[in-house]
């Protein structure tokens, strides 16, 4: 029996909906469309400055990046199970001024830890704490502790 075929019979019989979608991986071999992109942009992932993503915000849009070893000063749990976090941006540990805005749909971390992020860039956040600013706005896609 094929594997299209062996999966096409797992669905009629009900088996594949209630195993989950590892299950047909499994069976098919393969990744799912979301683990590959999130492979494609851990792989492509390039660590530009704090500088260079507001000088070139147009040009970075959209594309993956990666930082190693970075601290979470600020996290907030929104209502659509998503959490909000300032990362001090690694050019710029500890300053509190060169900081990231990432969003991340995932289980809770621990600001306690430093972590390793990836996420493509969405553009800029404004906000304000006593003054307004505008920061790199990144929808991770993976995070890490850092080892």
């Amino acid at each position: 029996m094929e594997r299209r075929e062996y999966a096409t019979l797992l669905a009629t019989m009900g088996i594949a909906p209630l195993s989950g979608c590892g299950a047909i991986e499994a069976v098919l071999g393969g990744k799912s469309e979301e683990q590959e992109r999130i492979e494609r942009i851990k792989n492509e992932a390039k660590s530009p400055s704090w500088s260079e993503l507001m000088e070139n915000m147009d040009e970075w849009k959209g594309e993956p990046v990666h930082y190693s070893d970075v601290d979470i000063s600020a996290i907030d749990e929104t209502n659509n199970g998503s959490y909000h976090m300032s990362v001090a941006h690694p050019d710029h540990g500890g300053s509190g001024d060169k900081v990231l805005r990432c969003t991340w749909f995932g289980d809770q971390v621990d600001i306690e830890n430093t972590f390793d992020i990836w996420g493509t860039v969405e553009g800029t956040h404004t906000y304000s704490f006593g003054e307004e600013r505008t920061v790199p706005d990144i929808r991770l896609v993976e995070i890490q502790p850092s080892e």
